[in-house]
């Protein structure tokens, strides 16, 4: 009785160990899925060698602090990969921020140009309108003192008649 409970428990502990390797290689795929993004879609390659090597001169400034206790060659051992993509997303982040800076800055020096042009563009048109104004009162003025000289507007049959004449 003892052996089929112990036999029981041994298949339901197998059952649980096959239930945990697979969710185990399925939570690998998906870490290995997401690295896979963040590696190769969001960071490039250059950001993550950077971060690496910013990532060991930490560490090697940590070690070379505290006197090298035990003298394993831990030194030359892979940086730890989530502190390598955190500081890459970091520097990204910070160049992603400073080149959104530079377009904003070239769009306000953009914007300034293209208001100081239509500033230009305006007085000039004003400038245009004002002789042209000024122009035509000239015109009304020069009307105004014919017809003052004629003695006043002349049906179109007079006029006739006086240029007939003259």
């Amino acid at each position: 009785e003892i052996l089929k409970k112990m036999n029981s428990r041994v298949k339901a502990l197998s059952q649980s160990r096959v239930q945990l390797s697979e969710k185990a290689k399925s939570a690998e795929k998906d870490k290995a899925r997401l690295l896979a993004l963040v590696r190769n879609e969001i960071l490039d390659e250059g950001v993550i060698t950077e971060a690496t090597d910013r990532v060991k001169k930490l560490r090697q400034k940590q070690l070379g602090g505290k006197e090298n206790d035990d003298d394993d060659d831990d030194d030359d051992a892979a940086p730890d990969e989530i502190m390598v993509l955190q500081t890459a997303w970091r520097a990204a982040d910070e160049r992603n921020q400073l080149t959104l800076q530079h377009i904003q800055n070239e769009y306000k020096v953009m914007t300034m140009q293209a208001q100081a042009e239509v500033e230009k563009v305006r007085a000039k048109v004003t400038a245009e309108k004002d002789v042209e104004v000024s122009r035509m009162k000239e015109d009304m003025k020069e009307a105004l003192k014919n017809v003052n000289q004629d003695g006043g507007f002349m049906g179109n049959g007079d006029a006739a008649k006086e240029n007939g004449e003259a």
